[in-house]
């Protein structure tokens, strides 16, 4: 069995760096095929009022996953709105999920899930209601450590 340490100096099983480097691949990878159509993601106010209800007012957690979630749609309003940028007010994602997700580990001892990476995400092709996205992570010293695939079904709807 192989060891690397955490950032508190212990000794850690190598597969759970890889098993939340696979998790976090996953966070953030088919809402790229929606930036392709310039697509609202999170800047949709029935989605945003969907979050809210399902949150506890008191709960410092939900408070964050709200303020994440307004930055986002934030973020989003802003590069919709740039100049030059088609936005699609008319159509948001109705469903979003995942047909396929693969994942190929290079490098895999240099996984170090505490330490920064840099994850590099594209869409090549997005059309007939599907879009596939590829995803390329390295380390802070440049180590390529994985190349993430993933097809996925989109459905949108009229606003």
């Amino acid at each position: 069995m192989s060891h690397v340490n955490d950032d508190q100096g212990r000794e850690t099983d190598h597969r759970a760096h890889l098993t939340a480097l696979a998790y976090i691949s996953d966070h953030y990878f088919i809402g790229t095929v929606p930036r392709v159509h310039c697509t609202d993601r999170f800047n949709n106010s029935s989605a945003v009022s969907s979050v809210i209800r399902l949150l506890k007012k008191d709960d410092p957690l939900s408070r964050e996953v709200l303020l994440s979630y307004q930055e986002l749609a934030i973020e989003e309003f802003e590069e919709n709105s740039r100049s030059g940028t088609p936005t699609a007010p008319d159509h948001h994602i109705g469903m979003m999920v995942t047909l396929d997700h693969t994942i190929f580990f290079q490098n895999q001892r240099a996984v170090k899930i505490n330490e920064w990476m840099l994850a590099e995400v594209e869409t090549p092709w997005a059309g007939q209601e599907r879009g596939l996205v590829v995803q390329r992570i390295w380390t802070s010293d440049g180590t390529l450590i994985a190349t993430c695939f993933q097809e996925g079904l989109i459905r949108l709807e009229r606003n």
